[in-house]
């Protein structure tokens, strides 16, 4: 039903930052807002690209706040991003990762660790089906 409705898709990824950004809401539902993004990700494949980038600013934004179990899930809703849709999301993550946020040592060559990312998802298609 969500695939054919994309106002349906536009209202469900709504509700993502309201689990994250209310003050008042706790970390258990910050982690089922992650969840409904990564099962809107996994599940509406090719239908939600709309939505991306709106959710991966959610998901960098909280990714250092919170407990650990909330940032890992932060973490594993950029990774399915990038499963989804690797060079929508890579772009979008780099122009929404702060600089700081980048460890000191690989600043300088993050361009290049970002498109080296880019080429093994890419890729991966073709490697999963030679196994």
């Amino acid at each position: 039903m969500l695939k054919a409705q994309p106002r349906l898709q536009a209202e469900s990824a709504g509700h993502v930052p309201h689990c994250s950004d209310k003050p008042a809401v706790e970390d258990n539902d910050k982690i089922n807002g992650c969840k409904l993004a990564e099962s809107m990700f996994l599940n509406l494949h090719g239908h939600i690209d709309d939505q991306l980038q709106y959710i991966i600013a959610i998901a960098a934004d909280h990714i250092d706040k919170g407990e650990t179990s909330s940032r890992l899930v932060n973490l594993e809703i950029l990774i399915n991003a990038v499963l989804i849709n690797a060079s929508a999301a890579l772009h979008f993550i780099e122009l929404e990762m702060e600089a700081v946020l980048i460890p000191g040592g690989l600043r300088g060559g993050w361009p290049g660790i970002v498109v080296d990312a880019l080429n093994i998802f890419k890729t991966l298609p073709r490697a999963l089906a030679s196994t």
